[in-house]
């Protein structure tokens, strides 16, 4: 090798050295250089402090809770987001402020429906109307400051008794209605019969004498069936009275549901 080449190699060297510690340091010092801007812009773009209302003044619900429902002012079970409450319940704010609270207001839906002067700051909600309510709380301090807090409560004054009932009688019509058939069709029975079986949840047997009180949607029919083999299903409390020998004649009363079918 010449010593032109030989010195040319030896700078090629050198100055590739030279840019692989540069790249290196490059990598190292980046994420802090970067850390460090981002820290600065972070500083030129955010206030120093936060406004005078927020820093002075501050309130909260404390009651009702989120996600609850309430039952005359008890708190029964937790439910999924909303508030739900049954009968009146009380509502409850806490503010804190570094010039003293003048007095707090209590709205719904906008309407200012109560001002109280004195913590704790309560107030006693039991509207009329129904279901979606936004409750607002605004606190005022001395020097004039405000700021506010709200929620939203569904208000129910259904009776868990009215809707079993109106459920029960929307399936009474409809099944009347629809299919013809007495979903809350019962038969209340009494008299002997021979050779009373259970076959599944039913009773079949041979009817010697038996009274029946069949309630449809439709009418309400009494009878006597005499020595017929029939089927009922159902079949409630009844009381049984073994007679004759091997006890397979019987004395039965109760009530079923369905009708009496004949086989």
């Amino acid at each position: 090798m010449r010593e032109d080449d030989h010195i040319i190699k030896k700078q090629y060297q050198k100055e590739t050295t030279i840019i692989i510690i540069a790249l290196i340091l490059s990598l190292a010092f980046l994420p802090t250089i970067n850390a460090t801007i981002e820290t600065h812009n972070a500083n030129t773009n955010t206030p120093e402090t936060v406004t005078k209302m927020e820093e002075t003044i501050h309130i909260e619900f404390t009651r009702p809770l989120s996600n609850s429902f309430y039952f005359h002012n008890q708190r029964l079970f937790p439910i999924q987001n909303n508030i739900i409450s049954y009968g009146p319940i009380e509502l409850e704010a806490y503010a804190t402020a570094e010039h003293n609270i003048t007095h707090v207001e209590f709205y719904d839906d906008n309407t200012l429906i109560h001002t109280d002067n004195t913590a704790p700051y309560t107030y006693t909600w039991n509207p009329i109307r129904c279901l979606q309510h936004t409750i607002k709380v605004t606190a005022y301090d001395t020097q004039k400051n405000s700021v506010s807090d709200e929620l939203t409560i569904i208000k129910w004054r259904s009776h868990p008794i009215l809707i079993i009932t109106a459920t029960a009688l929307a399936l009474y019509i409809g099944a009347y209605v629809f299919n013809g058939d007495p979903l809350l069709g019962w038969t209340a029975i009494r008299g002997y019969v021979l050779n009373i079986k259970k076959e599944g949840n039913d009773l079949v047997f041979r009817a010697i004498r038996l009274h029946y009180t069949e309630v449809t949607p439709r009418e309400v029919s009494t009878g006597i069936i005499k020595f017929k083999k029939i089927r009922i299903s159902d079949i409630g409390p009844d009381r049984r009275v073994y007679l004759g020998p091997f006890g397979t004649y019987v004395y039965i009363t109760g009530i079923c549901h369905g009708g009496i079918q004949e086989i």
